[in-house]
């Protein structure tokens, strides 16, 4: 897959391969099982950049999947039981996650959601957490002024505070 933005180019193709990659930039690993390979190829002021992320692809319908913050130059990538928050620029590993299960990223105004089936997190476009609840499916979650709400059966109500 091919996806081009407006100072950015990515590549990324992914494999059912635990081995290694030689010329990655970062690599970013799953603590559980690890059954999946994901290399981001990518151009980047006129460099190019290979970011390898080894996940859980055991999970019956877990794909990779990621949030590019143009304006912060973060990229947010979630895939199975792992979630990470990459700096491009400098390549620092600024957060990383391991989900029960990861589901999708979300863009909340000047914030990035991540939905999970176990948890929830809220960051800032520069990976900074601002905070996590417990969830379980099925839940339903609410925008408000300067929170979200989320709401499941298990755990009731709990909010995020932005």
């Amino acid at each position: 897959m091919n996806i081009v933005y407006k100072n950015i180019e990515f590549k990324i193709r992914t494999f059912d391969s635990i081995e290694t990659e030689n010329n990655a930039d970062l690599v970013v690993t799953d603590e559980n099982e690890i059954t999946k390979k994901t290399i981001f190829e990518i151009v980047f002021e006129g460099k190019q950049i290979f970011l390898v992320v080894f996940w859980d692809g055991s999970y019956s319908g877990s794909e990779i999947c990621f949030h590019w913050a143009e304006e912060s130059k973060f990229l947010f990538v979630g895939a199975g039981t792992l979630s990470a928050v990459v700096n491009i620029s400098t390549l620092e590993l600024v957060d990383i996650n391991y989900p029960f299960l990861f589901w999708s990223w979300e863009t909340l105004g000047d914030n990035i959601l991540e939905l999970g089936e176990l948890a929830c997190r809220l960051y800032t476009r520069k990976g900074k957490l601002i905070g996590e609840v417990a969830v379980d499916p099925p839940y339903d979650y609410v925008i408000m002024d300067h929170a979200i709400e989320f709401s499941c059966i298990v755990y009731g109500k709990a909010r995020i505070e932005f």
